[in-house]
């Protein structure tokens, strides 16, 4: 209901933005498992419109996610909804921006194993970077020498979102900021973040380093601190070091490799103990102007857990068709379809 305010209040503004743009996606896809199928329909629409008043410059954007969905594993079962993907209202200056309402907040150098990952649920194999968005609003600065700094309050929703391992107290105010600043070979940036929990809060900490020099360096890592939340051990620390590169050969071969490490603590940080160390090789092929491969490989060592992800696309200027294949031991193998209509 609240996100459907939002969407009156941005048609009430059409009358005075211009350049109103629209875009959409249709899609039929099909999914085979090991123990489930399923067919479906999606369709993504996109709208956007703008207003500049001298150096002051205002936009609306709604986004809605319809699907209908069909599955057997035994028995049938079909569903259709329509989400709220996106709906947000921004107003810009030349150095900063303001945005209000549901939107996709993200950030960090770490690509597949993040511990940055507080918000959202991106997958890197997905092309279409689908994720749900958090009630919030974003006050983003940036300075000329490309330091910037983001200060944010969320809504607080029972759900865990992004790498949360317990939901937030509803109707809350999180809020936290990032401030990111260029650095002789790179970027380092500090991220903060506090949230109230249904009992207890939890503080969290954040750094990430890029440099960029015979090949592509980061470091991301992440403390989070609870106070007074059963069943939950008070610290929980991640981090990951990552690199990549493109060797020259043929159309050019980029390579991703990320390690991670999970630790706790039950009451102090010098009980840190070793939960998990996770390994993570992706890479990415051009085979032309239309085709393009991505492959991910990723190790649990904690549970001698190996999974593997392939994908394809193919671009058309209006036509898209892809396929991925993944498998793994505990989810078994499984095979995605999809053909998407831009217009």
């Amino acid at each position: 209901m609240k996100q459907f305010a939002l969407f009156l209040a941005l048609l009430s503004l059409c009358p005075w933005l211009s350049c109103t743009i629209s875009s959409n996606r249709f899609a039929l896809y099909g999914d085979i498992a090991e123990q489930q199928k399923s067919l479906g329909a999606l369709w993504a629409m996109d709208l956007s419109a703008g207003q500049n008043l001298g150096k002051v410059s205002m936009q609306a954007e709604y986004s809605l996610y319809s699907r209908f969905h069909s599955e057997w594993d035994g028995s049938h079962d079909a569903t259709m909804t329509a989400d709220t993907y996106r709906a947000s209202i921004s107003c810009s200056l030349p150095q900063a921006e303001l945005r209000i309402g549901l939107q996709r907040l993200n950030f960090g150098s770490a690509q597949i194993l993040r511990p940055l990952q507080w918000f959202d649920s991106l997958d890197p194999l997905d092309p279409h970077q689908y994720t749900k968005g958090v009630d919030a609003a974003l006050l983003r600065i940036n300075w000329l020498n490309n330091a910037n700094l983001w200060i944010w309050g969320i809504r607080g929703d029972p759900a865990p979102k992004g790498s949360e391992v317990i939901g937030s107290k509803e109707d809350t105010i999180e809020f936290g900021g990032r401030f990111q600043h260029p650095t002789p070979i790179g970027e380092a940036a500090l991220s903060l973040h506090h949230r109230e929990l249904a009992v207890g809060s939890e503080e969290r900490a954040g750094i990430d380093l890029r440099m960029d020099y015979l090949m592509g360096l980061w470091l991301e890592a992440s403390l989070s601190r609870f106070s007074v939340v059963r069943y939950v051990p008070k610290y929980l620390v991640s981090a990951t070091i990552g690199s990549d590169y493109t060797i020259d050969a043929g159309n050019g071969l980029a390579l991703m490799l990320e390690q991670m490490v999970v630790s706790s603590a039950p009451q102090g940080l010098d009980e840190l103990s070793e939960e998990r160390v996770m390994s993570a090789l992706m890479a990415s092929y051009p085979l032309g102007i239309l085709d393009s491969l991505k492959a991910l490989g990723t190790y649990d060592w904690s549970v001698l857990e190996l999974s593997l992800g392939a994908s394809w696309i193919r671009t058309y200027d209006y036509i898209s068709l892809e396929a991925s294949l993944r498998n793994s031991s505990t989810a078994g193998l499984s095979l995605h379809t999809m053909i998407n209509a831009h217009f």
